[in-house]
């Protein structure tokens, strides 16, 4: 038996909560609102009717508010048991285990400057697609400032494919680029890939692995390339590597909404001459004697037209970073936090369907790489291969 509080008015509290509580035969009830008589459990009777009301033979994991008003239809009470509930179903393996995958960014939007032309490039590969001409994927580069697209068509990618492609197309063109972002492909992370960059002295970034929206440049390109195709060849599917070029053209002379200009003037000075100006007198061709001096005017304006897409961008990723941080839940995650990682095809059990796990056995966070990026190992201590990002992670409770 306890003592009433000395105070006014915690003892009147006291009172008003007493009356719901009735004593019979020894035994302490509480009577609900509708005057049926509840039995009273202590903490310890009450984790073991959660544990089989939730997972027993009756049990379906039910939510946490759900759990707590089952066991009220059993007649059971205690004090506060919403909120033990919640953290029971919370802490459950099996709900953490298979609970939906949400969809909602966990980390902020992180735009990429850029300050000067063919300084940064993003590279990523088309494919498989259907064969043309024995070839069956695309190596693709884009500039971040100017939206310029190298591509070449293969019939297997290799690393010295890569690297030829990079000194012919990239350096021999336009110069030596200041860093390079590139996916987790076996051609972008192998030493002599490395040993190429470490020579021109080109900073490489690899996206993390199962999150390629974190290179959103390469996948942009990639969009706007096969949806191109597509509109291209109509039945003619394996005419594709026939009409890259073309479509290579077309898109470099097509105005960039980021930027509201033409790559081709970005990156040459000058609006490129296109062919539905064949055979129209226009000024290039009726004042050519004095052309030498357009084309220096031109150059003289290319810095100011430069200055101008470069502040364009910066407000146009600014603005799509304030709408994309809206919806924007962090994880902020810390070195020896647990966590559960999304199962992908290859790492799903095998022969169960639908009735697989949608998240892996913990991890324990070993590294903050950078932010939303981390190194993680296994409860056994032993490391997990490659970087993986924040948002096919999800905080494990124990």
């Amino acid at each position: 038996m306890g003592d009433v509080p000395r105070d006014k008015w915690a003892a009147r509290r006291l009172k008003a909560r007493s009356a719901y509580y009735i004593t019979l035969d020894g035994n302490l009830f509480r009577r609900s609102t509708s005057n049926m008589l509840m039995n009273l459990f202590r903490p310890v009777e009450a984790k073991r009717v959660m544990a089989e009301t939730h997972k027993g033979a009756k049990g379906n994991h039910s939510r946490g508010w759900a759990l707590a008003l089952k066991i009220k239809k059993h007649m059971i009470f205690w004090p506060t048991m919403i909120n033990p509930c919640e953290q029971y179903v919370l802490r459950c393996k099996q709900c953490q285990r298979h609970a939906p995958i949400s969809y909602r960014p966990s980390e902020l939007l992180s735009s990429s400057a850029t300050s000067y032309p063919f300084m940064r490039w993003t590279m990523d590969i088309i494919g498989p697609i259907p064969p043309s001409m024995q070839k069956i994927f695309v190596l693709v580069m884009t500039d971040y400032f100017t939206k310029w697209a190298e591509a070449e068509s293969y019939a297997t990618i290799r690393d010295h494919d890569v690297q030829k492609f990079i000194w012919k197309n990239i350096i021999c063109r336009y110069g030596l680029p200041y860093k390079i972002v590139t996916g987790n492909g076996s051609q972008f992370i192998s030493n002599k890939f490395k040993e190429l960059c470490a020579r021109w002295k080109i900073r490489l970034n690899k996206s993390t692995l199962r999150y390629p929206q974190r290179n959103g440049q390469a996948e942009t390109t990639n969009e706007r390339i096969i949806a191109g195709l597509k509109k291209r060849l109509d039945n003619k599917k394996g005419k594709w590597a026939d009409e890259l070029d073309g479509l290579l053209w077309s898109y470099r002379t097509t105005p960039r909404i980021s930027t509201s200009r033409i790559s081709f003037s970005l990156s040459h000075g000058m609006e490129a001459m296109s062919p539905d100006k064949v055979g129209i007198e226009g000024l290039r061709q009726t004042a050519l004697p004095d052309n030498r001096n357009m084309i220096h005017d031109q150059l003289d304006q290319l810095e100011e037209e430069k200055d101008r897409a470069l502040l364009r961008l910066q407000n146009y990723q600014q603005a799509a970073a304030k709408y994309y941080n809206k919806a924007v839940r962090r994880n902020n995650y810390v070195e020896e936090d647990l966590v559960l990682r999304k199962t992908y095809k290859d790492t799903k059990e095998e022969n169960v369907g639908k009735l697989g796990a949608i998240w892996e056995d913990p991890y324990i966070v070993s590294k903050i790489v950078r932010r939303g990026v981390y190194e993680l190992v296994t409860m056994a201590g032993e490391a997990v291969f490659r970087l993986w990002n924040g948002t096919s992670l999800k905080r494990f409770y124990y």
